[in-house]
Formats: C-alpha cells, structure tokens, sequence
C-alpha cells in the first residue's frame, strides 16, 4: 500500500465523525492530489477544480456509506471519477453552436440573401455577418426542444414523422411549432 493512501486512511475516522476540521486538513493535504486526479479525467483546470469541489463535498457528506472492501484513497479516486463522468455527460447535453455553413444555408433558403462569393464587397460581407450573429443570437433564445427540433428537421434532413417520435408530439405540433420557429428565426434576421 502507498504511504499516501495510508495517510488518506488516517483521515477517515475525523471525517466520519463530522469533524469539519479533519476535512479542511484533508484538503489541505490532498487537494493537489485531487486536482491531478480530475485532470486526469477532466483535462481542463476550471472543470478540475469544479470536480474536486464536488468530491469534497461528497466525501463530506457521504464518507458513511465507505463499506471499507477497498482503501479509503480508492473510494475517493472512484467519487472524484464519478464526478468527472458526470460533468463532461452535462456538458455534452449543451447544445453547441451551429455553424457558418448551415446560417448561410439558413440565410440562404429563408431570407432570399445569395451567398457572398469571392467578388461581393464589404458591405454584402457585413450583411451575411450581421444576418448570422441575428440567427445565432434567435436560435440561442429559442427553448431546447424547439433548438433540436429545427436543426433536426432543416439541417440534419430528418423527417417529421421520424422526429414525431423521438420527440413525442404530433405532426401537428411539430407542424405548428415549425411554423413559430420560423417566423422568431425571420424576425431575428429581419434585424439585420
């Protein structure tokens, strides 16, 4: 057994015993430890420091239900991965920005701009520029629904009775609910 885990061993007993004292050391001691291990998970210091805050709140929380089968340094490496997993799976759930190809696609399609080629002027460049922050910025204040919904049906292709299901509604609605999407998107672009 390492020395470390030994030590993080020796801090189990004050920690089960509520002693916010022994948790505050145990930071001290091992924070720089911690935050190696959720770089190893996380790769990003911002996320790393998140994951470890979590950790510690969960080791100070939770340190009753540690059954003792594995080392304590085992437990706590298993809680701070545990966290890691579960902060990069909400970030994934965060929808990313669309791109440049399917605004102008947008753009294109919705708003009768034609896309700017290599003789158009700065002007026209400002124009498609300003049209896509606005698009951006309507898709942005659309609900998450209504987000997947469009980009699914106008950018990805898919069908409507195909994302009927995976959304759960009716053709209808979908049908409705397009129609609303389209008309905020225009609104936002007519800002330009």
């Amino acid at each position: 057994m390492k020395r470390s885990s030994l030590v993080m061993d020796d801090y189990l007993a004050g920690i089960l015993e509520g002693d916010t004292r022994t948790l505050r050391a145990f930071e001290q001691c091992f924070s720089g430890k911690l935050r190696a291990w959720a770089m190893q998970v996380v790769s990003n210091t911002w996320d790393a420091d998140e994951v470890v805050q979590d950790t510690l709140m969960t080791i100070a929380k939770k340190s009753h239900l540690f059954r003792g089968e594995s080392s304590y340094s085992t437990w706590i490496f298993r809680v701070l991965q545990n966290h890691g997993r579960m902060l990069l799976r909400k970030k994934k759930r965060i929808p990313t920005p669309i791109d440049g190809d399917a605004l102008n696609h947008f753009v294109d399609t919705y708003h009768g701009a034609s896309s700017v080629g290599l003789t158009a002027g700065p002007d026209e460049y400002l124009k498609v520029f300003r049209q896509q922050a606005n698009l951006a910025a309507g898709l942005a204040n659309l609900s998450e629904q209504n987000r997947r919904l469009y980009l699914r049906l106008e950018v990805d292709g898919c069908e409507r009775s195909d994302l009927s299901e995976e959304l759960g509604l009716s053709d209808g609605a979908i049908k409705v609910r397009l129609h609303r999407i389209r008309n905020t998107l225009k609104q936002s672009l007519e800002m330009a």
